[in-house]
């Protein structure tokens, strides 16, 4: 395969500005016609031949604008490292490689932590900026090390205020301002001691938990009940940590609770790992208040709830890889809803208190499978002098896992899609849908897969159909696509001149199927999405 030659150049820009930048950096900021950047970046530059850009708001919404000039040499200028809480993964995940180089300059952390002699491997690094102040709660820990990216001059003073509402106030702060200039300028003080005056914006914080007594959030499942607000609608605390041991939460997987009551099963699901996304699903508002705040405290604040009854509620949710009902297992349909809804492979975990519901959980072991547990637990309480064992109601558990679809060998056809950066992924699933539904009766029937362009791959909406309808999504580079070009029927300029092939859909969907494949679909549009399909017998595919 050729090499494909950069055309985008992406720059790390230090307090030392342009100086400090590398002669290939100077060598690309020197060629290029288009330079994209912050106000402060541009100012940099001077009088330039280049067409300087200032970011939008949001950023995203100028990637279009860069990726229909790509035979223009474009650069992109960014603070310090741009792919440690930068823009270079964000626009990254739109190109191919090969297609852009990188010169960056040394991270806020990296400067911190040369500041500080630690070392960054033992440091917890995280960005406060444009992310709720409570993010930071559960990397709270004894004797931590924490690296944290400022929002602005008053981020110091305000995480002090936080660290002393919960315990911490001996807790040592260092802000490390406009590290790397003639500007920089280092601050130290305990967060029960803030110096009552603002810092300049480009700060980074250097933070110091003391190895002492503080309610810290301890790593396992199964939280004290007494951590989290409730009106008694929680699953308790021995139940909950078996509960999330069968939910198995893996890192960036996404859970619905479905009747979460005070949302202790969904904090602790997202407490496993950062990535981690959840949605607490609770018909009343005042608990839904309520698990915000619980949330809020316990620092996970990304938690999404939806106040409305399932199964009505979980329409147009993220495909989930892990379901929890512990509420509601009697609504009609809300299961059956949820079974479906799942991913191949996910995991679905129903309790049951209630004879009624216990009932309806033995009823769905006999027909899908799964196990049945019986979850009986007792506590010592005080008997006169004595103690003796006090039972708590026993809990019926069903754990099933979602089969994934068996292979086979009958004919597939390859489904080609092309879309705009905007498109939803709903627009994605219509579209195919419609398509599939155009099909022969046969043909419609037999097993289906996705296929567009390498640089989609950052496109969240095509990942999301395709889990959604359960099918596998390949990404395919440039001169896969134009080996498939001769049997295309629809050409643009445009599109030739986006992404170097006339044709998206339609040559993804004959690539995808492989040599000898038909069209079936040559093409059908609507809101901002094309698809085109191709069939050929699985056994004839290299």
């Amino acid at each position: 395969m050729k090499p494909l030659t950069p055309w985008l150049t992406i720059i790390g820009i230090g307090e030392d500005g342009l100086g400090g930048l590398p002669p290939p950096a100077h060598a690309a900021l020197a060629q290029a016609q288009r330079v994209f950047g912050g106000a402060r970046h541009l100012a940099m530059l001077g009088d330039t031949p280049a067409q300087t850009t200032p970011w939008p708001s949001p950023i995203e919404a100028a990637f279009d604008e860069i990726l229909r000039h790509r035979a223009v040499a474009t650069v992109i200028l960014a603070t310090g490292d741009p792919f440690h809480f930068g823009i270079g993964s964000l626009i990254a995940a739109r190109l191919a490689p090969g297609e852009y180089q990188v010169f960056p300059a040394p991270s806020a952390f990296a400067l911190a932590a040369a500041r500080m002699g630690w070392g960054q491997q033992h440091c917890q690094t995280l960005s406060l900026h444009g992310r709720p102040l409570a993010a930071i709660v559960p990397y709270l820990q004894p004797g931590a090390r924490i690296l944290a990216l400022s929002w602005d001059g008053h981020t110091p003073e305000k995480l002090a205020a936080l660290l002393c509402a919960r315990g911490l106030g001996d807790a040592r702060l260092t802000v490390c301002e406009n590290m790397g200039g003639t500007r920089e300028k280092i601050s130290a003080f305990r967060a029960s001691e803030p110096p009552g005056s603002a810092f300049d914006p480009l700060n980074t914080i250097a933070l110091e938990i003391p190895d002492a007594p503080a309610p810290f959030i301890p790593r396992n499942p199964g939280l004290p009940d007494e951590f989290f607000e409730h009106d008694g609608q929680i699953t308790k605390r021995d139940v909950r940590a078996i509960t999330l041991g069968a939910l198995a939460p893996l890192a960036g997987q996404t859970l619905w609770d479905i009747g979460a009551g005070s949302g202790s099963v969904a904090i602790e699901w997202l407490l496993c790992d950062p990535t981690c996304r959840a949605f607490a699903i609770e018909a009343q508002a005042a608990r839904s208040a309520r698990i915000a705040r619980n949330a809020k405290h316990l620092g996970v604040p990304q938690l999404q709830i939806i106040t409305a009854k399932a199964p009505d509620a979980l329409s147009g949710l993220p495909t989930p890889d892990a379901i929890f009902i512990g509420g509601g297992g009697t609504a009609p349909g809300l299961i059956e809803t949820a079974m479906q809804a799942l991913r191949p492979n996910g995991r679905l975990v129903i309790n049951a208190v209630t004879l009624e519901t216990q009932a309806r959980l033995t009823q769905l072991m006999g027909a899908h499978g799964g196990q049945c547990l019986l979850i009986q637990i007792s506590h010592a309480d005080p008997v006169g002098r004595f103690h003796g064992w006090r039972a708590a109601m026993p809990v019926m558990q069903w754990r099933w896992q979602k089969p994934a679809p068996k292979a086979s060998t009958a004919p597939v056809i390859a489904i080609g899609i092309g879309c705009r950066g905007d498109c939803t992924a709903q627009a994605i699933v219509d579209l195919v849908r419609a398509a599939m539904h155009s099909l022969a009766p046969a043909l419609a029937a037999t097993p289906a897969a996705l296929y567009t362009i390498a640089s989609k791959a950052g496109q969240p909406a095509l990942r999301e159909a395709a889990a959604s309808m359960g099918m596998d999504l390949h990404f395919l580079d440039t001169e896969a696509l134009a080996a498939a070009m001769p049997g295309v029927k629809t050409r643009s300029s445009r599109v030739q001149k986006l992404f170097g092939v006339a044709a998206i859909a339609e040559a993804a969907a004959l690539a995808g199927a492989g040599p000898g494949a038909q069209l079936c679909l040559e093409r059908l549009a609507a809101n901002g999405v094309t698809c085109a399909i191709a069939t050929l017998q699985a056994g004839d595919k290299p």
